[in-house]
Order: C-alpha cells, then sequence, then structure tokens
C-alpha cells in the first residue's frame, strides 16, 4: 500500500525535527514517536540509535525509551550498530543496549556472542545480570567456552548476579559443570538463602557420584532455617 502524501510529509517533518539543532524540538520529536504504532519505528531506527548518545540528557533519555519500543526483527538488522552501544560510557545506554540484545533471535546472539558475553566484566551489576539472563538463551553448547567467566561471578557482590551465574550453570552440560563444581558447593557457606537455594538446584543436576563426598555439607542445609532451601537440599 502507498504512503498518502500527508505520510510522506509527516515523515520529513519528524526526520528534520530528529536533526534539530534545539533540544526542545528534538524531544517533541521523539516524543510524537512515541505515539506511533511499533512497526512504523522502523524507518526512524538511524535517528533514535543516534539520539541515543545526544548531549542532551531529556533527549537521550527520551531516545532510549523509544528505542526499546524497535521491534525484534528490526534489531536483529541493526544489530552491529546495536553491539557498538554496549560500549558506550552511559549506563543507561548500555543497559538498554542489552534489554535490546536480548530481544534478538538465538541465532544471531550465537553469532554475536563473544562480544555478549563481554560484557559479564561491565562495572554496572544492574548490565551483568541482563547479560547473565541474555545468555541464558545462547545455544548450550556455546556456554562451556565462556564457563570461567561465568564462574567468576559466583564472587559478585551483589547476590542478583550470583543467583543469576547459577542460573545460567544450569544450562551448560553436566560434564562441564562437574569441573566447577568445587565453586558452587562453596555458595553453601553464604548466609544469603537465595544463594544457598540456586546453588543447590544446581548441584541436583550433577549425579549423586559426584556429591558422595559432599553428603556432610549437603546434610547441614537440611538444618537451615529457610523451608525452600531445606526442599532444595532434599532434590
Amino acid at each position: 500500500m502507498c504512503a498518502s502524501p500527508d505520510d510522506i510529509a509527516q515523515h520529513s517533518k519528524l526526520l528534520n525535527m530528529l536533526e534539530d539543532r534545539n533540544a526542545d524540538v528534538r524531544f517533541a520529536a521523539l516524543e510524537a514517536l512515541e505515539k506511533l504504532p511499533t512497526d512504523h519505528l522502523a524507518k526512524y531506527s538511524p535517528q533514535i540509535m543516534k539520539l541515543l548518545k545526544d548531549s542532551e540528557w531529556m533527549v537521550s533519555s527520551a531516545a532510549l525509551e523509544t528505542f526499546k519500543r524497535l521491534p525484534a526483527d528490526l534489531l536483529g538488522e541493526q544489530s552491529i550498530a546495536l553491539l557498538k552501544l554496549v560500549d558506550e560510557p552511559s549506563a543507561d545506554v548500555r543497559s538498554a543496549a542489552v534489554e535490546a540484545i536480548s530481544k534478538l533471535p538465538a541465532e544471531c546472539l550465537a553469532e554475536h556472542s563473544l562480544k555478549i558475553l563481554e560484557m559479564l566484566k561491565d562495572t554496572d551489576w544492574t548490565i551483568r545480570f541482563r547479560v547473565l539472563q541474555c545468555s541464558s538463551k545462547l545455544p548450550a553448547h556455546r556456554l562451556p567456552e565462556y564457563c570461567l567467566e561465568i564462574v567468576k561471578l559466583l564472587k559478585d557482590s551483589q547476590y542478583r548476579v550470583r543467583c543469576a551465574a547459577l542460573e545460567t550453570l544450569r544450562e551448560i552440560p553436566a560434564d562441564c559443570l562437574v569441573t566447577h563444581s568445587s565453586e558452587v558447593l562453596q555458595m553453601l557457606d553464604n548466609p544469603c538463602e537465595s544463594d544457598r537455594f540456586t546453588a543447590l538446584k544446581a548441584l541436583a543436576l550433577l549425579h549423586p557420584n559426584h556429591l558422595s563426598e559432599h553428603c556432610s555439607k549437603l546434610v547441614n542445609m537440611l538444618r537451615v532455617q529457610s523451608c525452600d532451601v531445606r526442599c532444595a537440599a532434599l532434590e
């Protein structure tokens, strides 16, 4: 279906506004985009991604919100540009980039897995957490390549990151998990109930022969206050 003259005029006007020198005008254009259906945003994606780096905070913040609405198929087409955003100094931009990356199809994630998992070293814990959630979408056979980086996050200062790392380790083949079982078992010494619970869930995937020498530690988990931890220990 051909676009009407009014649609073409509106498109041209919004493009000009998005590139206007005045920050208020750029902001107004982004607000107008917020009212458009998601499938209409595709033709504005280059301008939206450019405005993520805008020098005016109100513009870059509005661009972030619009950017998050871009459809997954379009993000796949823009994957190279999208991955460049993870090197931006702004944690907000990096976080939005990871959120967008998580929408990519599994085959696209696998193609860029090295770059994605490099982000496990990000200084912002919320980004490390989001990357771990994103990495769970990678094919299981690719995860062992990055096991060491994931295992390092079992000692992260944030319990959500530690638990997300354990959840990711549950996705790897059991023979690889055995290699890092000692690090997972150390999580049972943490006072955090979430750490203990998630560690026990991961250990439940191992063959009993690999756990026999740690029976006393597992039995101790039956004496803790948390009902969830006790039930997980029984598994």
